[in-house]
């Protein structure tokens, strides 16, 4: 089962759920994603443990 995606920080509850911007990924890079909130057009880098190859 997925893990659903954290809500905003930045947005007044209740705060929407981020998205995955998967812009700047490519094939050599795919950790290269950010969450992007769509109310408040804001984006986070995600938290080392959610990036598929990279150690916390």
């Amino acid at each position: 089962m997925a893990s659903m995606p954290p809500p905003c920080p930045q947005c007044p509850p209740p705060a929407p759920m981020l998205w995955k911007d998967t812009t700047d990924t490519r094939p050599d890079a795919p950790g290269l994603w950010k969450w992007y909130c769509t109310a408040c057009d804001r984006h986070w880098d995600p938290a080392p443990a959610r990036v598929p190859g990279r150690r916390t």
